[in-house]
C-alpha cells in the first residue's frame, strides 16, 4: 500500500556509492511522496554510515538534517551522532519500511525550525517597521525646525480640547504669537540667523508653558499655544512669560543675531472660550490672531513714540 505524503513533497538527497541500493532507497522514499533531489534538500541520506562522510554533508549543507543508514557492524551509532547526524537507520529486515517516516520526521523537525525562525524574523521586521512608522508619525506631525507640532497637529488638537472643554465646562485659552522683524533678520543676517530666532522662539514657548499646553509652528513665522484649563487672564500671565524668556535668549544669542538680538520681539495675542464670537475651534485662532495683530500695530506705535 502506498503511503501519502501530506503537505508540500519532501526533497530528499540521496548519497550512496552502489546504484543498486541508491535506487531502491529513492523508490521507497517516492512510496512516501518524497523527491529525490540533487541540490537544495530539506534531508540528506547517508547510505556509506561512515562519519566522515556524514561530517563532509553537515559542513557542506549546513542545517540540512542528515540521516545515516549504517550497518549493524559500523561504528558505533555515538560516534555518528557526534558526526552531524541528525538520526541513524541500521540496516536489518525491514529498515525499508522505516525510511519513509525517520526522513518525514526530520523534515517536519526542519520546516518546523524554519518556521519558527521566520515567524522571528516577521516580528523583527514588525518592530522595525513600527519604529518607522513611528517617526514617521513624529515627523508627519512635528515642525522640522523648532521641534514643536505643526499646524497638522495643532488643528488636531485644537477640535479635541474645544470639544472636551464645552462639554465638561472647563477653561480653554489660545494664544497667536508672532516674532517680529523676522524679514529684516532675514534681510540683513540672513535666513540662517531667521531660523535660530524661529528656535530660539520656540524655545521661549517651551520653558514657558506646561506639558499639558500644546504648542505648535503654524506658519512661517507665526506659533499657536493651547492651554487647557486655563482662563484669559492666566493666559495673559503666560503670554508674558513667553515675551520675557524670548526677549532674553534674543540678547543673548550674539552669535547669529549680533545687535539685531535686541531689535526683535513678540506680538501676542489671548483669546478664550468665553470670548465673544467664539463658536467654534476656528473663532479661538481668529479672535487670538486678531488680538495679536492689535499688539504689534501698538507695539509699533509704542516703538515709533519712544524713537521720536
Amino acid at each position: 500500500m502506498r503511503e501519502q505524503n501530506v503537505g508540500k513533497p519532501a526533497r530528499v538527497m540521496v548519497c550512496e556509492e552502489n546504484p543498486g541500493v541508491a535506487g531502491l532507497l529513492a523508490e521507497r522514499l517516492a512510496r512516501w511522496g518524497m523527491r529525490v533531489v540533487d541540490d537544495a534538500p530539506e534531508v540528506i541520506v547517508c547510505g556509506s554510515g561512515r562519519p566522515d562522510e556524514i561530517e563532509r554533508l553537515a559542513s557542506v549543507h549546513g542545517e540540512v538534517p542528515v540521516l545515516a543508514v549504517a550497518d549493524p557492524s559500523s561504528a558505533a551509532t555515538r560516534q555518528l551522532f557526534d558526526a552531524g547526524a541528525r538520526a541513524v537507520l541500521v540496516r536489518c529486515p525491514g529498515y525499508l519500511e522505516q525510511l519513509g517516516p525517520a526522513c518525514a520526521g526530520l523534515v517536519c523537525g526542519a520546516r518546523g525550525i524554519t518556521l519558527a525562525r521566520s515567524l522571528e524574523e516577521i516580528r523583527a521586521e514588525n518592530r522595525t517597521l513600527r519604529g518607522l512608522i513611528g517617526r514617521l508619525e513624529s515627523l508627519a506631525s512635528t515642525d522640522p525646525l523648532t521641534g514643536l507640532s505643526n499646524r497638522r497637529a495643532f488643528e488636531g488638537q485644537l477640535g479635541a480640547l474645544f470639544n472636551a472643554a464645552q462639554r465638561y465646562h472647563t477653561e480653554l485659552s489660545c494664544l497667536v504669537i508672532d516674532v517680529d522683524r523676522l524679514k529684516l533678520v532675514n534681510d540683513q543676517l540672513g535666513h540662517a540667523a531667521g531660523d535660530r530666532l524661529l528656535r530660539l522662539a520656540g524655545e521661549a514657548i517651551v520653558r514657558a508653558c506646561r506639558r499639558s499646553d500644546v504648542a505648535a509652528r503654524i506658519g512661517g513665522d507665526e506659533f499657536a499655544v493651547l492651554l487647557p484649563h486655563t482662563p484669559a487672564a492666566a493666559a495673559a500671565c503666560v503670554a508674558h512669560r513667553i515675551r520675557g524668556r524670548f526677549a532674553d535668549l534674543a540678547c543673548d544669542d550674539a552669535t547669529c543675531l549680533g545687535d539685531a538680538g535686541s531689535l526683535v520681539g513678540l506680538s501676542i495675542g489671548v483669546s478664550s472660550l468665553l470670548a465673544p464670537g467664539v463658536h467654534a475651534g476656528s473663532d479661538l485662532i481668529r479672535v487670538a490672531d486678531e488680538a495679536m495683530y492689535a499688539d504689534k500695530v501698538c507695539r509699533r506705535e509704542t516703538a515709533a513714540a519712544q524713537a521720536a
